[in-house]
């Protein structure tokens, strides 16, 4: 008898309905693990328990635990720069998206957590993560999911016609991710610091700001 085909050797479209279900479920529990608890509480076990099912099945699923912890923190990253997206389309004007869209930067989170101490905790894990990705020399995903959030930035500039809006995004961006680090030793109100950022790179604030 040949054995069965490991899902983490196939080719996505290669995958069973069932396979892509369990690779699913795997990936979503290690993502809520992962924002309650960082990237280091990750470990076989722990996912393990997280998903309910056995350490031997995870390495069925994928080929090693690196390889899950990086679907993992790109879910998160993903739904963290959706749900911005989701704030840009429900404001009023360009200038109200850019402003509401760098607040909910700063203290929106994730959906992937299940309180609100663990959406607050979740734009942190970026930090978290890229320092993991740099001991082990692996910055090609953290470079890509940059580029998701840099691209969001410079799209809200170029509707407000800023002069070369990508530096002006790579600038915000920055920027928001340091106030991101600041705002959690400090905890002042968000839009202090998110006013504090506009005034020093001379972006317009929304009416009453």
């Amino acid at each position: 008898m040949v054995a069965a085909t490991k899902p983490g050797s196939k080719l996505p479209d290669e995958w069973s309905p069932n396979q892509i279900a369990k690779r699913d479920h795997i990936v979503k529990s290690t993502a809520r693990l992962m924002t309650r608890d960082g990237v280091k509480a990750c470990t076989a076990r722990a996912v393990s328990g997280a998903s309910d099912i056995s350490t031997s099945a995870l390495h069925y699923y994928f080929n090693d635990l690196d390889e899950i912890n990086e679907l993992a923190f790109a879910y998160i990253a993903r739904s963290f720069f959706s749900a911005l997206d989701a704030i840009a389309e429900e404001s009023a004007n360009p200038t109200n998206a850019l402003w509401n869209v760098a607040c909910g930067y700063l203290s929106r989170g994730t959906d992937v957590g299940e309180s609100v101490q663990e959406h607050k905790r979740a734009p942190l894990l970026w930090f978290e993560f890229h320092a993991e990705c740099m001991r082990n020399g692996k910055l090609d995903l953290v470079r890509k999911l940059s580029k998701i959030g840099a691209d969001l930035f410079e799209g809200l500039l170029r509707d407000l016609d800023v002069d070369d809006a990508p530096a002006a995004s790579e600038a915000l961006y920055c920027a928001l991710l340091g106030a991101t680090v600041r705002n959690s030793l400090l905890e002042r109100p968000v839009e202090d610091f998110v006013e504090e950022i506009f005034a020093a790179q001379q972006l317009p604030l929304p009416p009453g700001r």
